[in-house]
């Protein structure tokens, strides 16, 4: 039956009157004067009279069916369900897959892409009959730190109720990842039937871009397979009619692609750390931006720079990248948690204009100095621990703290937890008896670093009894002999050294500053077993290359070996700019917690 939206229009019917009152008001009578000039012209007006009449009375009737017209429309007329039934047309079921990824928050002038995408959803929801249903799916529903794309989903099934629809289209918000239209369009497939007694429309709302349209899977030597287009053509078999809805614009976009710190250390109090910050340009156009830093929310000295970014060229290039260097110092109150932040300025794409990084600066390095020569024979020698002590503790409050004890008083220690690093230098006995030994390794497998240094009064035969315990103890590696002679016949090989102790020592570009002091002698030792968690991290110049340092994990700790001396006696290490520079990579690099 006919039915109306706005029946109170009906009211203007009553104005079809109108022509025809005013038609009626144009015929009243006049006081008739017979004029014989006028009687011929009369005459001739007598012959057109008919045809005048039915001009008038078709315009009138043009009229009158205007205003009934313009009544009707107000009031909107609409067939029931019942009328459409006799009118056999079919009912459609419409499937929606709304692009809701990170790229949707770009703006472009007063509406982000997600915002237009909604739009447009919401378009093809009201061209539907109020009992057709309407199938919902995000590409980016449930995002986890795992996935690079969010995972699709269908969030509302077989729906009539087209009031919810539009509110869940309208709460859209974009997810901080990409979107994967493959595994989206193979989400909504399993959700479409095969065999449905209802017109199938899929649409398929989206921006378009090329990191959503790329996917593909490689099997083998196989051809690469274009997944998206099989995911389609399986929906099409089903006899799904498949529409793409284009939305959002081409935006220029700048992004913080990166930030971390320029060395993979912790971060100690009294120390100085440097955080880079990569800033990438995305669109083909060159772009100046300025990126400020913030710790903890505020600026802290020369925080702001400005980057010219040249354009991204054509094509799947990546986008050009630059690298800027922010330095900042934690002062002694500044241990805890802290919180550095990269901002460039705000754009179109605001989703990418900052990126931060969570740290913990730890209370100042505690290390425990045990020397095993505080008082050598010779008067032309020097302590054990004479040049490390001051080479580690070089400033009052920089980040190590360093305290310097004999044997004896090394023994005596109720325990050693409260210490992030302990080094053994040239001690005749490292454990001399087991609960020493039992403390040490306690020490070591719960956490703490120990640092070996060997020398003239070194025991091979002591020190592989107390630490090497057939391989299951502490010691990297099994103690041979020592090979001193009176001249410099040997030195450190710093050629191309991965570990993290060496990364900036062997960088070519420190080679002026980091070369190798000559030696006289070293303590020869067995290769490193690599089954047991041992591994060289540098060796001699001579012609076996022997192991210059050795590095083994055990537990949560860091058991570390320097075969030669570190005072003066085997040779000139403690006076190079070496020294201090490896100590200190040595004390950061294993006492770091991550």
């Amino acid at each position: 039956m006919l039915q109306f939206v706005n029946p109170l229009m009906l009211w203007g019917l009553a104005a079809a009157a109108v022509p025809v009152v005013i038609h009626l008001l144009n015929r009243r009578r006049y006081e008739r004067q017979r004029w014989a000039a006028m009687e011929w012209l009369l005459l001739a007006a007598r012959e057109n009279q008919r045809r005048f009449q039915m001009e008038n009375l078709l315009l009138l009737a043009l009229r009158t069916l205007a205003v009934l017209l313009l009544a009707l429309a107000l009031s909107r007329p609409v067939l029931s369900e019942s009328a459409l039934a006799l009118t056999g047309s079919r009912r459609t079921h419409l499937f929606l897959l709304v692009d809701n990824s990170a790229s949707t928050a770009a703006r472009s002038g007063l509406r982000s892409g997600l915002e237009e995408a909604a739009t447009a959803a919401t378009a093809l929801v009201a061209e539907l009959g109020p009992d057709d249903p309407v199938t919902l799916a995000l590409t980016n529903d449930n995002v986890s730190a795992d996935r690079a794309t969010g995972r699709a989903r269908v969030v509302l099934r077989e729906s009539r109720d087209h009031d919810k629809v539009r509110r869940v289209l309208a709460e859209l918000k974009p997810a901080p990842a990409r979107a994967d239209l493959a595994a989206a369009v193979d989400a909504l497939d399993e959700v479409v039937p095969d065999v449905d007694g209802r017109e199938k429309q899929v649409a398929i709302v989206t921006d378009l871009q090329r990191i959503s349209l790329d996917r593909v899977e490689a099997a083998g030597d196989e051809a690469v397979t274009d997944t998206l287009r099989i995911a389609l053509e399986r929906l099409q078999a089903k006899g799904a009619e498949v529409l793409i809805v284009p939305t959002g614009r081409d935006v220029a976009n700048v992004g913080v692609v990166g930030l971390r710190p320029e060395e993979a250390r912790d971060v100690v109090q009294g120390s100085s750390v440097a955080f880079l910050a990569d800033v990438a340009n995305f669109s083909t156009t060159p772009q100046r931006v300025e990126i400020r830093f913030l710790v903890d929310g505020e600026e802290r000295g020369d925080a702001a720079a400005w980057l010219d970014l040249p354009p991204r060229s054509a094509g799947p290039a990546a986008a050009p990248t630059r690298t800027h260097r922010f330095n900042v110092r934690f002062a002694d109150t500044d241990t805890g948690p802290h919180v550095v932040e990269a901002r460039i300025t705000t754009d179109a794409f605001a989703l990418d204009d900052a990126r931060s990084y969570a740290f913990q600066v730890r209370p100042r390095l505690r290390v425990l100095v045990v020397d095993g020569d505080p008082d050598p024979f010779s008067d032309a020698a020097v302590r054990e621990t004479y040049y490390l002590v001051p080479a580690l503790a070089w400033q009052d409050d920089g980040p190590i703290d360093v305290r310097r004890v004999d044997v004896a008083e090394y023994l005596s220690q109720r325990s050693l937890l409260d210490w992030d690093m302990i080094v053994l230098a040239n001690v005749e006995r490292p454990a001399p008896d087991e609960a020493a030994r039992e403390r040490l390794e306690a020490y070591v497998r719960s956490g703490g670093a120990l640092l070996l240094t060997l020398g003239d009064r070194t025991l091979p035969d002591v020190w592989n009894d107390e630490l090497w315990n057939a391989g299951d103890g502490l010691l990297p590696a099994r103690l041979v002999a020592a090979d001193v002679r009176d001249e410099d016949w040997l030195q450190l090989d710093l050629g191309e050294n991965q570990h993290p102790i060496l990364r900036d020592i062997t960088d070519p570009a420190n080679a002026v500053l980091f070369q190798s002091p000559f030696l006289r002698g070293f303590l020869r030792v067995d290769e490193p077993d690599v089954q047991r968690g041992a591994r060289v991290v540098l060796r001699y110049t001579d012609l076996g290359r022997s192991p210059a340092l050795v590095e083994r994990r055990v537990g949560r700790g860091r058991v570390l070996l320097l075969t030669t001396t570190i005072d003066d006696l085997w040779g000139g290490l403690p006076g190079s700019f070496l020294f201090p520079a490896l100590l200190h990579e040595t004390v950061y690099v294993m006492t770091s917690k991550g």
